[in-house]
C-alpha cells in the first residue's frame, strides 16, 4: 500500500467532500453499548490530521492511569459534549484541554457518522487538520495524558502492522480491528474509528485497490 505523502490543500478538500456523503445514521459495533432512546451520554473526539517530519500523519493520545476510564489506553482527545456544545465546539476545547493545540491551528474537514461505545455514550468523530509541523510545543494535561505522539499514515495502513481479534464484550462476541503501530498496540473504539475512517475518508482508494 502506498500512502499520501503529505496531507496537501487538494487531498484535505477530498477528505472534506467524502465525510459530507456520509449519513447521520448511527454505527452500533458494540450492541451492548445501547440503552433506552434518550438516556445515552455525548461525547465528540477530534482526529488530527497533520504533517510531521513531511509524512502525513495522524495524532494520538496515551492515557495515564489518574483517568476515571480506559487507563492506559490510545485514544483520539475528546470528552463529553456539555450542554449547549456541539461535538465539533466539544472535541475542539477536549483537545486544547488535553494536549495544548490551538484551536485557531484546527481546521475541521467534517464529522464522521456517530458511534456507540461499549458503555452506551454516543461518539462523534471530528476530522481536522492542523498545520502544526511538530509536537514538542504541545503542553499536555500531565492528569489526562501520559504520552501525545503521531503515526505516519502509511504505518497505519501498512497490513503488517494490522491485525482482527474476537473479543467478548458483555457476553457478545465482536471481531475488531487492531493497530499495531505505536508506542503501544491501538484496540477499541479508538481502534473501530480509525479504521473506518482510514478506509471510508482519509484512503478509500488504497483499501479498495487491496480488496
Amino acid at each position: 500500500m502506498v500512502s499520501p505523502q503529505v496531507f496537501s490543500p487538494q487531498l484535505l478538500k477530498s477528505i472534506s467532500k467524502r465525510l459530507q456523503t456520509f449519513s447521520s445514521e448511527t454505527l452500533t459495533p458494540f450492541r451492548t453499548g445501547l440503552k433506552k432512546p434518550g438516556v445515552n451520554r455525548k461525547a465528540g473526539i477530534l482526529i488530527p490530521l497533520c504533517n510531521i517530519n513531511h509524512q502525513s500523519s495522524i495524532i494520538f493520545t496515551l492515557r495515564t492511569d489518574k483517568v476515571g476510564s480506559f487507563k492506559g489506553h490510545v485514544s483520539f482527545p475528546g470528552g463529553h459534549t456539555e450542554e449547549g456544545e456541539t461535538a465539533e465546539e466539544c472535541a475542539i476545547r477536549e483537545t486544547n484541554e488535553e494536549i495544548g493545540l490551538d484551536p485557531k491551528t484546527i481546521q475541521v474537514l467534517g464529522k464522521y457518522r456517530p458511534i456507540y461505545s461499549t458503555t452506551g455514550i454516543l461518539v462523534t468523530p471530528v476530522i481536522a487538520f492542523t498545520d502544526i509541523s511538530t509536537l514538542s510545543d504541545l503542553v499536555v494535561s500531565e492528569k489526562e495524558v501520559e504520552k501525545v505522539y503521531s503515526i505516519s499514515i502509511e504505518d497505519l495502513i501498512d497490513p503488517f502492522q494490522r491485525a482482527t481479534q474476537n473479543l467478548d464484550v458483555k457476553g457478545e462476541t465482536i471481531s475488531v480491528p487492531l493497530f499495531n503501530s505505536g508506542p503501544k498496540q491501538i484496540w477499541g473504539l479508538t481502534a473501530f474509528v480509525l479504521d473506518q475512517v482510514l478506509k471510508t475518508a482519509i484512503c478509500p482508494s488504497i483499501f479498495e485497490q487491496n480488496q
